[in-house]
C-alpha cells in the first residue's frame, strides 16, 4: 500500500480518497432507501 501510495502525488491522492468516501456514503445512503435499513 505504502509503494501505491508513493507513486501518486498527496494533492491527487486527497480528491481520490473523498470520491471513494463519497461513492461509499452513496451506496449506504442508496441501500437504505431501497431495502428500508
Amino acid at each position: 500500500l505504502n509503494v501505491i501510495t508513493s507513486s501518486f502525488s498527496p494533492p491527487a491522492i486527497g480528491p481520490i480518497i473523498t470520491f471513494a468516501s463519497f461513492c461509499r456514503y452513496s451506496g449506504i445512503s442508496l441501500a437504505r432507501d431501497l431495502f428500508g435499513l
